[in-house]
C-alpha cells in the first residue's frame, strides 16, 4: 500500500513522452528527393511533391543517421545525425511538467522529432539538441562540395 501511495504521488507531477525516434520533411515549391539512411546503412528513397508534408517513424526508417535532401532548384542538404540517448526499456519518458512545460515554449513538444523544412529556399532544421547533435551541409554555403564528396554514398544517379 506504501508502494500505492508513493507511485501516485510521484507521478501525479509527472508528463510521459514518446522515445520513439521520428523524422518529418515539409517541403516548398519544388520536388525533392530524399535519401535517408539507418545504422545499419540501409537506404530509404522517397520523392516529395511540391508543398507536402511528409513523415517517418523509427518502425520504418530504423534508427536513420544519414539525410540526403536535393529539391527541384538544385538546393541540397546534407544531415548527419549522431543520437545523444540510449534505447530504452520503455516506449516513453517520464518528465516533469515543468520540464514539459519548457519544451512547449521552445517549440519542443517531441523531443525525440527532427523536423526539415525549407522557406524560402532555406533548409531550417528543428531538433531537440539534448537528443542530438547534428551537423549540417548545405549547398548554399562554402565547402558543401568537399563536404558532399565526404558523405555521399552514391551521388551518381542525382
Amino acid at each position: 500500500m506504501a508502494f500505492t501511495l508513493f507511485s501516485c504521488s510521484y507521478f501525479s507531477d509527472k508528463t510521459f513522452i514518446s522515445n520513439e525516434k521520428n523524422f518529418e520533411f515539409i517541403n516548398s515549391e519544388y520536388t525533392a528527393n530524399i535519401i535517408i539512411v539507418d545504422k545499419n546503412n540501409k537506404q530509404y528513397e522517397k520523392i516529395i511533391d511540391p508543398k507536402r508534408y511528409h513523415g517517418w517513424t523509427k518502425d520504418f526508417i530504423g534508427d536513420f543517421r544519414f539525410i540526403f535532401i536535393k529539391t527541384g532548384n538544385d538546393i541540397e542538404g546534407i544531415f548527419i545525425i549522431n543520437n545523444k540517448y540510449k534505447k530504452k526499456i520503455f516506449s516513453f519518458d517520464i518528465i516533469s511538467k515543468e520540464e514539459y512545460a519548457e519544451k512547449i515554449n521552445n517549440n519542443i513538444i517531441d523531443p525525440y522529432r527532427i523536423t526539415i523544412e525549407i522557406i524560402d529556399n532555406i533548409f531550417e532544421i528543428r531538433y531537440d539538441n539534448t537528443k542530438y547533435n547534428i551537423s549540417s551541409y548545405f549547398s548554399y554555403n562554402e565547402n558543401y562540395s568537399s563536404n558532399k564528396e565526404k558523405y555521399m554514398i552514391d551521388t551518381q544517379r542525382w
